[in-house]
C-alpha cells in the first residue's frame, strides 16, 4: 500500500477519477466489516491523500474503485462533502444524489440532469486461461470495432502471469498498449443513438 502515497502514482489517479464517483474501502485488519465511502469525489493529488490518511492506510487494507459514470461535478448544485464533516454530511449527500440519478430529481433541484452526466464508460474483460492470445485478440476485436464503427476512444490493458514469457508474440502483432481488459469511454451521445 506505500506506492499509494507516492505523489506521481496520486497525481495519475487523480487524472483518472476526476469525472467520475470515486468509491473507498476500507478494510480492517481485525477482520471486522469493511467500511464502504461511496459517492466521493477527487479533485487532485490532496483529495487522495486525504482519503488515505482518513481511512488510516498505513494500518488497514484499503481498496479504491472508479465508477463508470462520467459527469460533471460542476454542473451539481451540491457536491460530496468530506468523509469527516459537521453539518450536511455523507448520509444527507445520498439523498442529493439520488435525485441527481433521474432527470425529474434534476429538475426538483433546478439543475438540469444532460448537464451533468456525460457519458459512460464500458468495461469489458476477455478470459481465456489456457491460452491468453485469445482474449487478447478477442478484445483486440472489440477495441477495433468501437473504434471504428461507433468512434469511441478505447484503452486495452493485456496483462496474465505469463506476460514476459510471451512478449514477442505481442510485439509483432504491432500493440502500442497491452491488457486483457477493455474499457470504452462511450460518450453519452452515442449511447442514445
Amino acid at each position: 500500500m506505500r506506492w499509494y502515497s507516492n505523489l506521481t502514482i496520486q497525481k495519475a489517479l487523480a487524472d483518472q477519477m476526476k469525472n467520475r464517483e470515486v468509491i473507498w474501502a476500507q478494510f480492517p485488519r481485525s477482520k471486522d466489516k469493511p467500511f464502504w465511502a461511496r459517492k466521493t469525489q477527487i479533485t487532485g493529488a490532496s483529495s487522495i491523500d486525504y482519503w488515505l490518511n482518513s481511512l488510516d492506510y498505513e494500518y488497514h487494507s484499503i481498496g479504491i474503485f472508479i465508477g463508470t459514470n462520467i459527469f460533471d461535478w460542476d454542473a451539481m448544485d451540491v457536491t460530496p462533502p468530506p468523509f469527516r464533516t459537521k453539518g450536511f454530511g455523507r448520509k444527507q449527500f445520498t439523498n442529493v444524489w439520488n435525485q441527481y440519478l433521474l432527470p425529474k430529481g434534476c429538475e426538483d433541484r433546478g439543475v438540469v440532469w444532460e448537464d451533468i452526466w456525460l457519458g459512460k464508460s464500458l468495461l469489458f474483460d476477455f478470459d481465456s486461461a489456457e491460452n491468453p492470445m485469445i482474449a487478447f485478440h478477442r478484445a483486440d476485436k472489440v477495441a477495433r470495432y468501437l473504434t471504428r464503427v461507433l468512434k469511441a476512444s478505447c484503452y486495452m490493458v493485456f496483462k496474465y502471469p505469463g506476460l514476459f514469457e510471451d512478449q514477442y508474440r505481442l510485439f509483432n502483432y504491432g500493440l502500442n498498449r497491452m491488457n486483457y481488459s477493455l474499457l470504452s469511454l462511450i460518450p453519452r451521445s452515442l449511447l442514445q443513438s
